[in-house]
């Protein structure tokens, strides 16, 4: 009976101290209500992005075609302000040079040939309205003459269409430019995940071992930080390369016999100013989440109670993903803005908008000068807090007292 007794006691001593702590609130409730409030903005979001599609639906842009099959119907394209022309290479050369949208070619068989699309960039999604905007002016040609046997063939299955793009007088590399500037955000995931909760927890290590007394005789805690941070990224580093080392010993060595298809990566484009934006974006958004988990870490006595902190970081940092189809195709969005600019969800945002090429070189600056300020900043509050609560065992530091004694 006594055991049972003790265990009771034990039980509730340990659950109302559980609850009675701020942090287990915190953690407890705030993943719930970020969550909410990310489907409440996706809502409003899909919202506006429904009403935005509605009037892209009725929008017009200026569309020169040749037609070598003889079905286009002048009535719709007249109806569309659609303007024939005989010479393709003067279509091609008006789209290039901005004196209209886009351009259409209609093949002698459209049933079995492509129609050639060439338009203005808009991104990679949007430069496909082009394409069903000459299968609708074909269709709705066709419908006056359908006893053409080709006609029924025609709208019995959908044309190919080849859709290409320019920028700036030049093809748009499309799909070959934006893998690469998507690398930097896979590798931005793998670290935070791999090493998210190594950073939440590696400033509590020294205060549960009650070590930091002896470490601070000898180290200043700037250093210790810096240095912590550094092993850390090295420690990634290291992690990512077990990763790809045996994937690509066993493509190289065992793809015919493991029927691994070939990766032609030669049509891969990189352009410069894309690259190193994406570059500078993994960077930041490595020291911005850095600074913020290694501040909560300084903040929390043990490494169990930092450690609740660390699905609430991950969701700040995947939320963008949740709303890619709206960054990706309407980045006007307010909820895409907010994303952007929120010091958390700004590299995993700019990084997706970067690769489909709706970021601009001045948000991309306002997004980088906010990453690094704000991210040496959390560094430097960490190396504050962790000097202040170096020695609070037990407890959690009160950062308004430790702010207030280092100033």
């Amino acid at each position: 009976m006594a055991n049972n007794h003790n265990l009771s006691n034990v039980v509730r001593f340990e659950f109302v101290r559980t609850i009675r702590k701020k942090s287990f609130w915190i953690a407890a409730l705030g993943l719930p209500l970020l969550l909410l409030g990310i489907v409440g903005l996706v809502y409003a979001s899909d919202k506006a992005a429904s009403k935005q599609a509605d009037n892209q639906k009725n929008a017009k842009f200026s569309l020169e075609y040749t037609d070598h099959s003889g079905l286009i119907n002048q009535k719709y394209a007249v109806a569309l302000k659609a303007r024939s022309i005989a010479n393709e290479t003067t279509g091609i050369s008006d789209v290039k040079q901005g004196r209209v949208d886009a351009y259409a070619i209609y093949p002698q068989d459209p049933s079995k040939q492509s129609i050639q699309v060439y338009g203005k960039n808009i991104n990679f999604f949007a430069n496909n309205q082009y394409g069903a905007v000459a299968i609708e002016l074909l269709k709705s040609s066709l419908s006056s003459s359908i006893k053409d046997p080709k006609a029924v063939a025609i709208l019995q299955t959908a044309p190919n269409i080849t859709t290409t793009a320019y920028d700036k007088g030049h093809v748009a590399a499309g799909l070959n430019a934006i893998i690469p500037l998507l690398i930097p955000l896979a590798i931005l995931y793998v670290v935070i995940v791999f090493l998210g909760n190594q950073m939440l927890t590696s400033t509590t290590e020294e205060k549960e071992n009650r070590v930091t007394e002896m470490i601070l005789t000898t180290l200043d805690p700037r250093t210790l930080i810096v240095g912590k941070i550094i092993s850390t990224f090295m420690a990634g580093a290291l992690q990512i390369l077990t990763l790809l080392v045996p994937m690509i010993i066993v493509y190289i060595f065992f793809r015919a016999q493991l029927n691994i298809p070939n990766i032609d990566l030669s049509h891969l484009s990189f352009s410069l100013w894309p690259t190193l934006t994406s570059l500078g974006l993994l960077v930041g958004g490595f020291i911005i989440f850095t600074g913020a988990l290694v501040s909560v870490g300084a903040i929390m006595p043990t490494a169990k109670e930092a450690g609740q902190y660390f699905s609430v970081a991950i969701i700040a940092m995947l939320a963008p993903l949740y709303t890619i189809g709206t960054i990706v195709a309407d980045p006007s969005q307010m909820i895409v803005k907010v994303f952007s600019y929120f010091p958390l969800s700004t590299p995993v945002t700019m990084l997706m908008r970067n690769a489909f090429g709706s970021l601009t070189p001045i948000e991309a600056i306002i997004g980088l000068v906010e990453l690094f300020v704000f991210g040496f900043a959390l560094i430097n509050l960490a190396v504050i807090l962790f000097r202040g609560g170096s020695l609070a065992y037990g407890r959690r530091l009160d950062i308004r007292r430790a702010l207030k004694k280092q100033a």
